[in-house]
This record gives structure tokens, C-alpha cells and sequence, in this order.
């Protein structure tokens, strides 16, 4: 997905430590790190699980807003079969934040 961005710096990227979190199961596993899960429905819903369970001091009301907003519009405002009990725990967890 980095497309003209990744090609053609092959001399860049390959001293840079790449994370690659995705929801994607069509993902080619690109990084250094990978963190993709096919069961998610989006990469914010991923990236609240992981800041709730690494740095949940960290999750400020702004942070959580802008994660909000990212798993409502990548669900379809919650709109999409790929909507589970999971989406909407994380949905209620960045709500309350």
C-alpha cells in the first residue's frame, strides 16, 4: 500500500525498522514487525487493543478520538459483517476513555 512511496528506495528502507499493522488478509508481511489479523475489522481496532494492553496510562481522550473515528470509518459506522463483539469492546473502551 506504500506504492511510489516505497519504490525505487530500496536505500531508505532497508536501514528504517518497518511496522506493519494491518487487518488486511491479502497483507504481504513487509515489515521488520508484523502485526496483522485478518479477524479484526480495522487497524484501529488493533491499535486499541494494543495500547490498552501496553499503555493504557497513554490512551488520552484525543488519541481516543481519532481511533474512534478511524474503526467507525473503516466499519461503515458499524455497518459491515465484519463487525464482531470485539469491534464494539473497543468501540465502548474508547468511549469511555
Amino acid at each position: 500500500m506504500l506504492g511510489k512511496f516505497f519504490e525505487g528506495q530500496d536505500d531508505y528502507f532497508s536501514t528504517q525498522h518497518i511496522i506493519n499493522i494491518d487487518h488486511h488478509q491479502s497483507n504481504t508481511a513487509y515489515g521488520n514487525l508484523n502485526i496483522i489479523d485478518d479477524n479484526a475489522s480495522s487497524v484501529c481496532e488493533l491499535l486499541t487493543e494494543i495500547i490498552e494492553e501496553l499503555y493504557p496510562d497513554e490512551l488520552t481522550k484525543k488519541i481516543a478520538t481519532y481511533l474512534f473515528m478511524g474503526l467507525s470509518t473503516d466499519t461503515g459506522h458499524f455497518m459491515y459483517d465484519t463487525d464482531s463483539i470485539r469491534t464494539y469492546t473497543a468501540a465502548l473502551k474508547l468511549l469511555k476513555s
